[in-house]
């Protein structure tokens, strides 16, 4: 896996996502057929529900691109292809998992739990304040590299 956050902050908005979008059809569907009558990307002058629903779409493809930056400075470009795809896969797992979940009501646990892993991962990623100068690899304090040994100061 890559030093980053951001593939599981791109799972966790599909399945945000999906989760809106299962709860509109269920409990609200005369909104979702309006917005079907008349479709709009705009998350203004729409019912509550329908902008939060939105909003988590553009913010999915604002993260998506915030991942392929990501991958690619990281990963050589044949490596990230392979790594997208699985995250493309794990993305449609999520979209079917909380739709199906959802439905039945146990989606919404779920979805506390898929936030609680994210905010336990985004935790644990802030621990580290330095680079090694050597290798670039992440420190949580200076002094010498696990990685190549050299003594950062």
């Amino acid at each position: 896996d890559i030093d980053s956050v951001y593939p599981l902050f791109l799972c966790l908005l599909m399945a945000f996502s999906a989760t809106i979008y299962e709860s509109m059809q269920v409990f609200v569907p005369e909104t979702w057929e309006h917005f079907y009558f008349n479709p709009t990307l705009s998350p203004f002058k729409v019912p509550f529900i329908l902008s939060v629903f939105l909003l988590s779409i553009w913010l999915f493809l604002i993260v998506a691109l915030a991942v392929l930056d990501d991958l690619f400075r990281q990963l050589t470009p044949a490596a990230a292809i392979f790594y997208l795809l699985g995250l493309m896969s794990c993305c449609i797992f999520c979209y079917f998992f909380f739709i199906l979940m959802t439905h039945i009501y146990i989606g919404y646990l779920f979805l506390a739990f898929f936030m609680l892993v994210f905010a336990k991962k985004v935790h644990r990623n802030i621990g580290y304040k330095y680079r090694c100068g050597r290798c670039g690899e992440k420190l949580k304090q200076k002094g010498v590299c696990p990685h190549c040994g050299a003594i950062n100061e």
